[in-house]
């Protein structure tokens, strides 16, 4: 048998291919990146074709950087971890989140301070420590009966914020107290740590005089427990999975920009159908945001073989990303007759051979190679003086790619396929020492040396690698169950015995291996804590698979390791919510509630599928599922303010005020008992604040919002101190106090800046935008809700680019330039209609139906704000019903019928009261001043303006009262008071030039003019 070097095979066809690509990459170079992605079916060419284009752009100077998704492989982020990893100065993400101890005390049985340890940094306050340590004495002296015999349990405690556990001896007590996460090893360390203790020194605690000198041993002892870590799952309460995405996608944004500052760059990405969905959420944020960079991204797919793959184009492509997708073709029969001449050159094949072969293997090149390597190896093809010939005409065709690498696989010796099917259990690429760990192989480099000569694999150093997908696809799916299943133990085992000391380092191995064997409990045991390091990554899929697989897993392990159950669907429930699945997250959650044992968890359950059901817009549902969790919590028990804290919710969003607040009340009693942690307090404290603000108890909102703000502070919980602040602000913005408001967003920015919220950045600027819009600022407001705009965008995210867009709006609108405003409001209103947000339609709705009034267009402006007002009709936004009642009287008062004028005002007036809104109460009275004015009844018009005019004086509102100013003009001339338009004119002309508004000014030249 001939052996050929068929690695080196001339590049053949795509030439139209190589062309788009070569020129998306001269677009780069010049600072127009783009995206583009080769799509084809397995074994098409789409690597070799992007190794040629890897040598073009090496040409020219480009930085290339790759990296693959593996269909074996759980890692978050893997395909840009593995092609960054040259030029990262940083780890893409934390893993892994630690908790410890933060004081250590041990108590004897009379309540007195033994010995306590605190590590470096941690002290806390002399007055905490004091209630703390009375709290703990208390509870020493409460757990001996009146016999002085110790009851027997585990004590916990909760102060404010802490968590406090207490491990009962027979001498001492030993307390520990932590923040945040408790890890379920912190009480069996601490119930070692006492047994050692009592064991070693209990003689001593016994006669203990009092001297520290005598239990110095036990600080010790004490110290190392203080000491240690505790890997812990992240909190998942509050968390928004995008904000936290979104920072990993700006750093990997951030590295590839800085590499392009000395070449441009291109980065290729493999296999994406196999990528998870946090490596293509950070693709499409890239993709969004290198069309300025020189910066060119290369992705390679299987067309339609991974939904979430093709989910990620098709929004890429509905937000107008620039994305090319280049379909890698079949070769046409003339490159087949290339691909052929290239391998067996000389030749004398006949014409029909190249036909057949063409017909049979589709024109993919790998079935074309490989079954001429097959071809030639059992000597259907051969070489006769000096040229090749067909040595047989029966030759067979196999009819699938799948078939041809089962013949070439036959070929091989035992050993060598046996190591093919081990190699194939590791992944695509796998390392020697890995494959070699084999115990039945007798020579596992000879076994190798084979896979490389048919050219299966390649090897280099200490990594090999299946030359193709298809050779690892089809060998792995033709293993037994059985085998394969002895293999990924092997597999698991060696990396056990590998990574003795730092099994974490490859947790996500151990877990897919052992969960592919029959070692159920080691499967169990790698899962759950895999689950909780993809968690830490901020990999909610992966997560979720793994604790899907570990509650799958249960039924097979022993007995008592199932207790962990309740607590794995808990999990999935805070998993499945997070990442907008929610009719999973409530099956996760009424499955944990069905398996735990005591009432406190299946209240605390239930609470969660009421809260979901919440989420989900289901008011009356939750509160159905809530009212049930009430009936089975303790009456008085933290659980039980929880629960009506989450009736609280339900009840504000349905308008429900008053039931709102005595569920929200009654939530904090509890919590301030000494129940409740400082988050829950702060957090209750602030959604009563939210109500009264609704009900415009201006004065009442700012106490609890500050009261909230103080809690959040005390905690360092950056999120609620943003929110509080921002909660302030709104409620200065409601009050008129615009520089007082303008205040707290401005520090709302700087919290959200310095955390890198992105998102909450983004709500800050147009806050302070409209602050300076509002004071007659509006190019200053321009800037400030343009910057809020380019961070939507470069998000992607449509609700808040939609309102960035009003926002720009406004200001176009203020200054009369209609035909901008509708442009921006349209846009604004089909990104809300795409993404489904009800209010933000109904808020663009209204928008043009007000520039379509200030056009003349009444008719259209009527249509557009009946629009609004059914959409505010379903889901009870009280605000934007008064807005677009006063819209419909400005419409019906041009169209002079007076009763609707009245109809809507009147409508609008009570529902303005009822919210506390006082600008749209000035409204109110300003369209019914012009009513008066244009029916001559000048003493109920100046009535009317004056009341408009109290109020806009007070709120500061200085857009609003210039255009009120104007108003008064008008009806001063049609009185036929020259002097009092005059003055009244003047004073909005010079306002209105004042803030640069020319079309208003302009008309109050004109009227100035007649008079």
């Amino acid at each position: 048998m001939e052996e050929l070097a068929f690695q080196q095979l001339e590049f053949i066809g795509r030439k139209g291919e190589l062309s788009r690509l070569e020129g998306s990459l001269e677009e780069a170079v010049a600072g127009r990146g783009s995206t583009v992605l080769l799509s084809g079916e397995a074994g098409i060419g789409k690597t070799r074709l992007v190794e040629e284009f890897r040598k073009k752009a090496g040409a020219k100077n480009a930085k290339v950087l790759s990296g693959s998704a593996s269909a074996e492989m759980a890692n978050p982020f893997l395909v840009f971890s593995m092609a960054m990893e040259s030029i990262m100065d940083r780890p893409l993400f934390i893993e892994e989140m630690h908790t410890s101890f933060t004081e250590v005390f041990a108590v004897n049985r009379t309540g007195l301070l033994v010995a306590e340890a605190v590590p470096e940094g941690e002290a806390l306050d002399a007055d905490i420590f004091a209630g703390m340590l009375s709290a703990v004495q208390d509870f020493v002296r409460d757990s001996f009966d009146s016999s002085g015999e110790k009851r027997s349990g585990l004590g916990r405690l909760e102060y404010g914020d802490m968590k406090i556990l207490i491990e009962h001896g027979s001498r001492l007590f030993l307390t520990a107290v932590f923040r945040g996460t408790e890890h379920p090893g912190m009480k069996d360390l601490l119930r070692r740590t006492l047994d050692d203790i009592e064991e070693r020194y209990g003689d001593v605690l016994e006669s203990w005089s009092g001297s520290v000198s005598e239990v110095a041993p036990v600080k010790e002892e004490i110290l190392r427990l203080a000491g240690t870590k505790f890997l812990v799952k992240r909190d998942l309460e509050g968390l928004k999975l995008e904000n936290e995405r979104i920072r990993i996608a700006d750093h990997v944004l951030e590295t590839l920009e800085t590499a392009t500052e000395t070449q441009p760059l291109l980065l290729i990405l493999e296999d994406l159908h196999w990528a998870e969905e946090s490596s293509l959420f950070v693709l499409n944020y890239l993709a969004r945001n290198v069309r300025d960079k020189r910066i060119l991204i290369l992705g390679t797919q299987r067309p339609d073989e991974d939904r979430v793959l093709q989910d990620t184009v098709a929004s890429m492509k509905d937000e107008g990303i620039p994305l090319t997708e280049i379909k890698v073709e079949k070769l046409g029969g003339e490159d087949v007759g290339s691909l052929i001449d290239e391998m067996f050159t000389p030749n004398r094949f006949p014409p029909e051979f190249v036909d057949r072969l063409v017909g049979r293997c589709g024109g993919n090149p790998f079935f074309v190679i490989e079954m001429l390597k097959q071809m030639l190896d059992e000597g259907t093809v051969a070489r006769k003086d000096g040229d090749f010939v067909l040595e047989r005409e029966d030759y067979v065709i196999p009819t699938t790619v799948e078939d041809v690498v089962h013949q070439r696989l036959e070929a091989l010796e035992p050993e060598a396929i046996a190591l093919a099917e081990y190699a194939s259990c590791i992944g695509r690429v796998f390392g020697r020492d890995v494959a070699f760990s084999l115990e039945s192989l007798t020579d596992a480099p000879s076994a190798l040396g084979s896979l490389k000569s048919t050219g299966i694999v390649t090897a280099d150093n200490g990594n090999a690698e299946f030359t193709h997908a298809i050779f690892q696809e089809v060998i792995y799916t033709g293993i037994g169950d059985r085998w394969r299943s002895v293999y990924h133990k092997s597999i698991g085992e060696h990396f056990e015995s590998t990574y003795g000391t730092s099994p974490d380092d490859v947790l996500y191995e151990l877990a897919r291996h052992f969960s592919r064997s029959n070692e159920h409990q080691k499967a169990f045991d790698y899962c759950l804590k895999a689950g909780a390091k993809a968690e830490n990554a901020f990999a909610a899929e992966q997560a979720i698979g793994f604790y899907e697989t570990a509650v799958r897993l249960i039924p097979n392990i022993r007995s008592g390791a199932g207790d962990n159950q309740v607590e794995i669907l808990e999990r999935l429930g805070g998993l499945n919510s997070l990442v907008g699945r929610y009719d999973m997250a409530i099956e996760s959650y009424e499955k944990a509630g069905a398996t735990a044992q005591d009432a406190a968890t299946k209240a605390s359950m239930l609470r969660r599928v009421g809260w979901t059901y919440g989420k989900m817009g289901e008011f009356d549902r939750s509160l159905e599922v809530l009212a049930q969790a009430k009936e089975m919590a303790e009456e008085g028990s933290v659980e039980y303010g929880r629960i009506l804290s989450s009736e609280g919710y339900p009840h504000y969003r349905k308008g429900e005020f008053d039931k709102g607040l005595e569920r929200y009340d009654a939530a904090l009693k509890i919590f301030e008992k000494g129940g409740g942690q400082q988050k829950d307090i702060g957090n209750v404290l602030r959604s009563i604040g939210t109500i009264l603000l609704n009900k415009g108890e201006f004065d009442s909102a700012l106490e609890y919002f500050h009261k909230s703000l103080s809690v959040m502070e005390g905690i360092d919980e950056h999120h609620g101190v943003a929110a509080s602040l921002n909660n302030i602000g709104n409620v200065y913005d409601y009050q008129g106090k615009l520089e007082n408001a303008l205040e707290y967003y401005q520090r709302v920015l700087g919290i959200e800046e310095k955390i890198g919220h992105r998102d909450g950045i983004a709500i800050a600027l147009n806050n302070i935008g409209n602050m300076h819009l509002a004071m007659g600022h509006p190019d200053k407001a321009l800037e400030f809700f343009e910057r809020s705009l380019g961070i939507r965008e470069n998000i992607g995210d449509k609700p808040g680019i939609a309102m960035s867009l009003t926002c720009i709006g406004l200001v176009h609108q203020s200054r009369g330039e209609w035909d901008k405003v509708l442009v921006l409001y349209r846009r604004s209103l089909e990104l809300n209609e795409s993404v489904g947000d009800m209010h933000g339609t109904a808020l663009s709705l209204n928008n043009i139906g007000q520039v379509y009034r200030y056009k003349g267009e009444v008719d259209r402006a009527l249509e557009h704000h009946n629009k609004s007002l059914r959409i505010c009709s379903e889901i009870g936004d009280k605000w934007l019903d008064v807005h677009n009642r006063c819209g419909l009287a400005e419409a019906y008062l041009d169209l002079k019928d007076t009763d609707k004028v009245l109809e809507n005002v009147d409508m609008a007036t009570k529902t303005a009261s009822e919210i506390g809104a006082k600008a749209e109460e000035a409204w109110t009275h300003r369209i019914l001043g012009m009513l008066h004015r244009e029916t001559g009844d000048w003493v109920e018009a100046e009535a009317e303006f004056g009341k408009a005019r109290t109020i806009l004086e007070e709120f500061g509102e200085r857009i609003e009262l210039a255009g009120l100013h104007y108003e008064y003009g008008l009806m001063h001339k049609a009185k036929g008071d020259s002097a009092r338009a005059e003055e009244f004119l003047r004073k909005a002309l010079a306002d209105f030039e004042g803030m640069g508004l020319d079309m208003w000014a302009d008309k109050c030249r004109k009227v100035l003019e007649v008079l």
